[in-house]
């Protein structure tokens, strides 16, 4: 069933900050994504490694990292831990010293500025062959892009 979980506008508000929409109202919560050509992606908002809620992390357009991660959705990093999780593929990308599986990917639409999500389906998610060096190197440009964006480019 396809629940209406928040506006197209809060998404891109939220993409503005680099950071995704919490809906709670859905159950599991989910957490929801806007690349800057209105891709959308959701997924279960808590992140597979410990539960910290996905839509606080910081996340990257796959313009940003494509030079890294061909293919790529958007990137989010897990605010707590920074297990950087590929929303197209549900892959974790990057994890510095490891790393959990893949995040829970689910069906999203937009009618009008509506977005829905259904709960009730997970999508299948796909292993990405992501050499060593550009799994260090993801992390460390979302680090670094999240402190541009809150300290201002060096």
């Amino acid at each position: 069933m396809w629940i209406a979980a928040t506006s197209l506008e809060a998404v891109r508000e939220a993409r503005s900050k680099n950071r995704g929409v919490y809906c709670k109202e859905t159950s599991p919560a989910v957490a929801i994504f806007a690349s800057r050509a209105d891709e959308l992606f959701a997924v279960d908002a808590a992140c597979p490694h410990a539960g910290h809620r996905l839509s606080s992390g910081h996340c990257l357009d796959p313009t940003d990292i494509e030079d890294l991660l061909d293919g790529a959705g958007v990137v989010v990093s897990c605010p707590a831990h920074s297990y950087v999780y590929d929303l197209r593929s549900g892959d974790c990308v990057s994890a510095l010293g490891g790393g959990p599986g893949r995040c829970v990917k689910r069906p999203v639409k937009l009618e009008g500025d509506v977005v829905y999500v259904r709960t009730d389906q997970a999508l299948p998610t796909t292993s990405l062959d992501v050499p060593v060096e550009h799994r260090n190197q993801i992390s460390l440009r979302i680090v670094d892009h999240a402190l541009d964006a809150k300290y201002g480019a060096a």
